[in-house]
């Protein structure tokens, strides 16, 4: 669960949102996170990354992450 010390709002993620939170943590890239979750769920890599760039810009929306210059360049490559 994260929350959001502005709204006093809670945000529950699933499976799939908490092993894309800890690979955040640990610095992973997205094309990283997407090989993790493909092999952990059964999901294909290509739809994989749109739900993973869309929890992580969902997420950077509410401050919850924020990119910086190294995971912009890891995702970039």
């Amino acid at each position: 669960a994260l929350l959001d010390p502005q709204t006093n709002s809670y945000y529950l993620l699933n499976g799939t949102g908490a092993v894309i939170w800890d690979a955040l943590d640990a610095e992973c890239s997205v094309d990283e996170i997407c090989a993790l979750v493909a092999s952990r769920f059964r999901v294909s890599e290509e739809r994989c990354k749109i739900d993973v760039e869309n929890l992580i810009s969902s997420m950077t929306k509410k401050g919850f992450v924020v990119p910086t210059n190294e995971s912009a360049e890891k995702s970039s490559t």
